[in-house]
């Protein structure tokens, strides 16, 4: 016996025929819709490293608990069997794929895109019980889907009816539109017909894996097997899916990345383009503008217009007069306020700060504000805060590293013992970091600053040197309540989590697919 199963969703009719468990399979399937319905744009708890580019195999999949970031509801942009949502970028180009297929006379539709594990559970138990042994060929197991990344969509067309899931879609209008045109749009068909022996699964014309647009084209032009494309990984390669664990800080916004010359590798991000109070991380930039505006012997008086303010020391007196470099370390080491607005002084505040301002906007630090060189609170008609992402921290260090490594060299000194101009010593400058003390940190401290005031909380920069090879880590934490103690567990995890050996292969990077 067979039967037809007509059911609407929004705009569209799909046209089902089953032969066998028609009644339990209808049920099921209105269940699958009403799971996407309440739970495909979740927001993601554990934070993992972006593994948008994991190539998923038999014995190396995804964690249980990884929902990846930016989740973007396709909403009505598009033809969705109920909801469906994908990965940012890729919900951007489908969108765009979408119209483009629109202008050609195909009309194309999403019957699935984000799929978490528990509903890729069920949809795994129904096959099995349905077609056996082969079900492994036909549907991943949970933690084994490329539904579950967000990159990847199910796909049908008006030229069959929508009928989801069916090979007819590989004939179709659409099927022969996508497969001229996907790649332009970054989409690779996952698993091309007789691959089963390297994809482990079935040939299956509807379903598309986003990968971007640069790279599918050089898949198209390399005729590639998909299945390759993660050999020869660089470094640091992550370590096995199957042994990562998620990482939990206090940090609002957190990034841990890998520069080596013009190679940036992002280990680790939570909200890493957040725009947060910074406070004395400030201090980096407001070194950056002393460097390039100030001899290193030029003469700094100590002023008295801010020595009885709130974030003063109390370590100067009116009058005191040092060498621009030497009072540079009370800046940069001990996070001195007075010293910064020294040199403020000497040039004027808000000359200081609007050097600051053009240091970050020629650096393209597009997110980063200033409105003191300290970093303090600052009240103008209103609050107003230093304010800055994780990423441009990256940024910023890039630059420093780049045009002024003596100021990462002047941040990792624990104690300077400071002169004023006539040699007489004035006190003992000491860090602020007390991770440079911290023999179990397992990496060496290239430089880093410290900042903190009740809005921003406790912030940290610190750029380490990775567990082996060369290039550093850049590691960033915001709006933190133990920036030491997320700093430590930051750098513990990246050394766990990722192999920093010259690998033979790779997992992430260039991999792609099943």
């Amino acid at each position: 016996m067979v039967l037809w199963l007509r059911v609407r969703r929004g705009n569209m009719t799909f046209l089902r025929k089953k032969s066998k468990h028609i009644i339990f399979a209808a049920l099921l399937f209105l269940g699958f819709h009403f799971t996407q319905n309440t739970l495909a744009c979740v927001k993601p708890e554990a934070v993992y490293p972006d593994l948008s580019l994991l190539s998923i195999l038999p014995d190396a999949g995804l964690p249980l608990d990884y929902i990846p970031t930016d989740l973007a509801d396709l909403g009505d942009s598009v033809e969705v069997d109920g909801s469906a949502c994908l990965k940012e970028e890729a919900a951007q180009d489908l969108i765009k794929m979408f119209r483009a297929a629109k202008k050609d006379g195909v009309n194309l539709a999403v019957t699935s895109a984000y799929r978490n594990p528990a509903r890729q559970e069920k949809v795994y138990q129904y096959w099995l019980k349905t077609e056996g042994s082969g079900a492994k060929y036909e549907v991943a197991r949970p933690g084994f889907s490329e539904h579950q990344l967000g990159m990847a969509v199910d796909l049908t067309d008006s030229s069959i009816e929508y009928l989801p899931v069916n090979q007819e879609f590989g004939t179709s209008r659409g099927g022969k539109w996508m497969k001229r045109n996907a790649h332009k749009y970054g989409f690779v068909m996952s698993y091309p017909k007789g691959k089963r022996g390297r994809t482990g699964f079935n040939y299956e014309p509807w379903h598309w894996r986003y990968v971007g647009p640069n790279l599918a084209r050089r898949i198209l032009s390399w005729k590639a097997d998909l299945t390759k494309l993660d050999e020869g990984g660089g470094i640091p390669s992550m370590a096995s899916t199957g042994k990562l664990k998620p990482l939990v800080l206090s940090a609002d916004a957190f990034t841990s990345i890998y520069l080596d010359g013009d190679k940036k590798s992002i280990l680790i991000a939570k909200n890493e383009n957040k725009q947060l109070p910074i406070a004395s991380i400030s201090k980096l930039v407001t070194a950056v503008a002393i460097k390039e505006y100030y001899k290193e012997d030029a003469e700094i008086i100590i002023g008295n217009d801010h020595l009885s303010d709130k974030g003063s020391s109390n370590r100067y007196r009116t009058g005191d007069v040092f060498k621009a470099d030497d009072l540079l370390y009370s800046v940069l080491v001990e996070s001195d306020n007075d010293a910064v607005m020294a040199f403020a002084n000497a040039l004027s505040e808000k000359a200081l700060v609007n050097m600051m301002n053009s240091t970050v906007g020629q650096s393209g630090m597009d997110n980063t504000v200033f409105y003191t060189p300290t970093g303090l609170d600052f009240w103008d008609r209103g609050p107003k805060y230093n304010l800055s992402t994780p990423n441009d921290m990256v940024t910023l260090i890039g630059t420093i590293l780049e045009k002024h490594p003596e100021i990462m060299d002047i941040t990792r000194i624990r104690e300077f013992t400071l002169y004023d101009i006539s040699g007489n010593k004035h006190h003992i400058v000491r860090n602020t970091n007390e991770l440079l003390d911290d023999a179990d940190l397992g990496v060496e401290i290239i430089g880093g600053k410290t900042g903190t005031t009740p809005k921003a909380q406790e912030n940290l920069v610190l750029v380490t040197k990775p567990p082996q090879g060369g290039g550093v880590v850049v590691n960033v934490v915001l709006g933190s309540d133990d920036h030491f103690g997320d700093m430590r567990a930051l750098i513990s995890w990246f050394s766990e989590n990722y192999s920093w050996a010259e690998p033979s292969r790779s997992n992430i990077g260039m991999g792609i697919i099943n």
